[in-house]
């Protein structure tokens, strides 16, 4: 099923986004992209949740708001690579890790890729702007990457009221076992659950 295109109701701060990306180092990359996806799922759970969100939830810890998206809906197909940065951004935050390895970054964009098949390594990023940047994705750092993987996931998140969410919102799984909505953010396909 293709949805088209989406404009977002949630503004993405692309500005931080891109400062991500340009991160002198690993901390200020995953913070500052973990910190952008945690505003879109705050955001993405309280349009679902006709703003009921907003009263209890927001001093929630960041696995709680994992659990309700869970509990609402959102499948494990969005919320797993949710899961896998928050422990990235705490193993940075409060375990003194200070460089991404190769395999947690690979884990990562595995995730992301499982929603948006379009990010191959022929993949091409390109920003304009006052920080400019353009490579294929296999070009790209670890750091990079990993930026590039959780701007997708961030704007996955954010796109999930719009398209009003997964398959179990609407009343179960349909006959015939889960079915995939397509989804165009500008020229990136997303295949949502």
């Amino acid at each position: 099923m293709d949805i088209g295109n989406i404009d977002l109701l949630h503004e993405i701060d692309s500005k931080q986004l891109v400062s991500a990306l340009h991160a002198a180092d690993d901390i200020a990359a995953i913070v500052g992209s973990h910190f952008e996806l945690e505003r879109a799922l705050d955001n993405t759970l309280s349009a679902l949740t006709d703003r009921r969100f907003d009263r209890k939830a927001k001093a929630w810890l960041f696995s709680q708001k994992i659990e309700l998206a869970r509990i609402i809906g959102i499948h494990d197909n969005i919320t797993a690579p949710i899961a896998t940065m928050t422990k990235h951004r705490n193993e940075f935050a409060h375990h003194g890790k200070t460089s991404f390895i190769a395999q947690d970054v690979l884990d990562f964009v595995r995730q992301v890729k499982r929603l948006c098949p379009m990010l191959t390594d022929d993949w091409c990023i390109t920003i304009h702007g006052e920080r400019p940047f353009d490579a294929r994705f296999c070009d790209c750092s670890l750091k990079q990457q990993y930026v590039v993987a959780g701007m997708l996931l961030t704007a996955i998140v954010a796109s999930l009221p719009q398209i009003k969410v997964p398959y179990k919102i609407a009343g179960g799984v349909p006959a015939g076992g889960p079915q995939f909505a397509e989804a165009r953010i500008g020229t990136t396909r997303l295949f949502l659950p």
